[in-house]
C-alpha cells in the first residue's frame, strides 16, 4: 500500500459514495467543537450544529446574519479587532471571551480561534472559526479556587460567620440566580438560626435569625435537618408544609428551596445549606457538584471553630483560676460586663499624646470615690498601660472611664481595633512576665493582673478589648468570705 495512503493523506477510491467529502461533510455539521466561515462583511457564510447551539438560535437562523446581529453589542466590540487582525492574514489562537447569556443571565466562557480564509496569496476573503465551550473548566476552576480561599481562612481561625458569609457569596456567584443561606443548629440542638443569607428577603431574615424549631414538619432547613437527609421542594406554593409555615407570609417570591444538612464527623447535624430558586427548580449535576463543595467546606469551618471554642473555654477557665478570678477571657462581646453608668464620666480616643489626659481622667474618677491612693494609683498604672498597649500594638484606640459611687467601683474601658492577641500566646502574655510579641500586651498584661480587682479580656482578629474594675477599698478574700461570712 501507497505510504500517503497508510498515513491518511490520500483516501483512495471505494465502490459507491464513501469519498472525503461524504467524511469531512458530517464532521463539518456535528463536530464537539463550533465551526463557521465568515465573510468580509462579518456574515455567517457557514455554521455547524454545535456552534448554532451555542448561540441558542437555529443554523437557519445563522444563514446570512451579520455577528452583530447574533451576539450582543458589548461581545461584538470585544471581537471586532480579532476579526480585522484575522483579516488582515493573522492567526489568532484560543482567544478567550466570557459571554452573558440574555435568556438566563448565565455566564458561558468560549476558546476562539480565528483562521485568515485566502482566495489566493494576497487576498483574505472570510475568517474560519473554531469555538471551544470551556464552561465547565471555567467554573471548576473558579470554584476550586474560592474553596482554596475559604480553606485558607479556616486554618487562620477567622471568625466563623465571616466565612459562611463568603461560602454564601461563592455559591451564588458559581450558580446565578441562586439565593444561597447557611444556618447552624443551636447549643441545645432543638433549634436552627441563620447566620448568613443577605439576599434572603429581609422579614425572613429576621424571622431566621431568631431560630426555627427543628422537627418532622419544618420547612427549609428546619426540616431537612430532622431528616439528616437533603430535600427538594421544586415548587413552594403548592407544598402542604410550606402552606403551614410561618416562612410562607416572608418568602416574597421565592419559589423553590433545595436544604441540605451539614454532618459532622460523627454524622450529629451542624447546620444545613439552603438554595432558594424565585421559580420552580430541580438541581442539576453542575448544582449537585455546587453543593456537595460547599457543604464540605462548611462542615470543615465548623468543626474548626467549634474546636477553637472548646480551646478557649478551657484556656479561660485555667485563666480563671490561675489568677483567682482576677482574670476574664470572653468569647463575644456578650461575656464583657455591663458599663457601671449610662455614659462614661471620660472619653478619649487613644493616640501617644492623649495617654496623659486619659490617665488623669481615671484618676479624677477614683477620687471623687474617694478611692484609698494606694489603690488609686495601681488603677492608674493599670489603665497607662492597658492604653499605651493600644497605642503601641494597635495604632490607637478609645479610653472610657465608669464610675458608680453606689457601688464604689471604677471601670475602665480600653478598646482597639489591632490584630489581637494570638490565642497560641494568650496564657504567656497574660501570665508570664517580661513575655512579649507583637500584637500581645505582653510585660505590661502582667502588671495589670497585680493591680486590679478584676480584668476582662476579648481579643481577635477585628481587635481587643481590656475592662479593668477596682473597688474602693481592697476586697476581702473569696475564702475569707466562705469560712468567715458577714454578719
Amino acid at each position: 500500500m501507497d505510504e500517503r495512503v497508510a498515513a491518511g493523506f490520500i483516501v483512495p477510491d471505494y465502490p459507491g459514495e464513501l469519498t472525503a467529502r461524504a467524511l469531512f461533510g458530517p464532521l463539518i455539521a456535528y463536530a464537539p467543537v463550533g465551526l463557521a466561515l465568515i465573510d468580509s462583511e462579518f456574515r455567517f457564510v457557514f455554521v455547524n450544529a454545535t456552534l448554532a447551539a451555542f448561540n441558542r438560535l437555529s443554523v437557519a437562523e445563522h444563514q446570512g446574519a451579520t455577528i452583530a446581529d447574533i451576539l450582543s453589542k458589548e461581545v461584538w466590540a470585544a471581537m471586532h479587532p480579532l476579526f480585522d487582525q484575522a483579516l488582515a492574514g493573522e492567526v489568532l489562537r484560543g482567544q478567550e471571551v466570557p459571554i452573558v447569556s440574555p435568556h438566563d443571565g448565565a455566564r458561558r466562557y468560549y476558546l476562539i480561534s480565528y483562521y485568515p480564509v485566502w482566495s489566493d496569496r494576497r487576498t483574505v476573503i472570510g475568517v474560519g472559526l473554531v469555538v471551544t465551550d470551556i464552561t465547565d473548566s471555567k467554573q471548576h476552576e473558579a470554584l476550586v479556587t474560592g474553596q482554596n480561599h475559604l480553606l485558607e481562612r479556616i486554618t487562620t481561625e477567622a471568625p466563623l460567620e465571616g466565612t459562611l458569609a463568603s461560602l454564601v457569596r461563592l455559591v451564588e456567584e458559581q450558580a446565578p440566580g441562586t439565593i444561597c443561606a447557611v444556618n447552624l443548629v443551636e447549643s441545645e440542638g432543638s433549634r436552627i438560626r441563620l447566620v448568613a443569607g443577605p439576599h434572603l428577603p429581609s422579614r425572613m431574615i429576621a424571622l431566621l435569625t431568631d431560630g426555627l424549631p427543628i422537627g418532622p414538619n419544618g420547612v427549609a432547613g428546619a426540616g431537612a435537618a430532622f431528616h439528616r437527609t437533603s430535600t427538594v421542594i421544586n415548587d413552594i406554593h403548592t407544598d402542604p408544609l410550606w402552606k403551614a409555615s410561618p416562612l410562607t407570609a416572608f418568602r416574597s417570591g421565592l419559589r423553590a428551596c433545595w436544604s441540605t444538612p451539614i454532618l459532622g464527623d460523627k454524622d450529629e447535624v451542624l447546620g444545613t445549606l439552603d438554595i432558594f430558586h424565585r421559580h420552580p427548580y430541580t438541581p442539576d449535576n453542575r448544582a449537585r457538584q455546587i453543593v456537595d463543595a460547599a457543604i464540605h467546606t462548611a462542615r470543615i469551618a465548623i468543626d474548626r471553630a467549634r474546636e477553637q471554642t472548646r480551646r478557649r473555654i478551657l484556656l479561660r477557665d485555667m485563666l480563671v483560676s490561675l489568677t483567682e478570678g482576677r482574670l476574664h477571657l470572653c468569647q463575644s462581646s456578650d461575656d464583657l460586663p455591663a458599663p457601671l453608668t449610662p455614659e462614661p464620666s471620660t472619653f478619649t480616643v487613644l493616640t501617644s499624646e492623649s495617654l496623659r489626659t486619659f490617665r488623669a481622667g481615671v484618676s479624677e474618677a477614683a477620687k471623687a470615690l474617694e478611692m484609698v491612693p494606694e489603690r488609686r494609683f495601681d488603677l492608674e498604672s493599670a489603665s497607662g498601660e492597658a492604653s499605651m498597649n493600644a497605642v503601641v500594638h494597635a495604632g490607637g484606640g478609645e479610653g472610657r472611664v465608669y464610675a458608680s459611687a453606689e457601688a464604689g467601683t471604677v471601670q475602665v474601658w480600653v478598646s482597639d481595633r489591632g490584630k489581637g492577641i494570638p490565642e497560641e500566646s494568650l496564657h504567656r502574655a497574660t501570665l508570664e512576665r517580661g513575655y512579649t510579641t507583637a500584637g500581645t500586651l505582653g510585660h505590661g498584661f502582667w502588671m495589670i493582673l497585680r493591680t486590679v480587682d478584676r480584668c476582662w479580656l476579648l481579643t481577635g482578629e477585628t481587635g481587643t478589648t481590656v475592662v479593668l474594675e477596682q473597688r474602693r477599698e481592697e476586697p476581702q478574700p473569696d475564702w475569707l468570705d466562705r469560712y468567715f461570712p458577714a454578719e
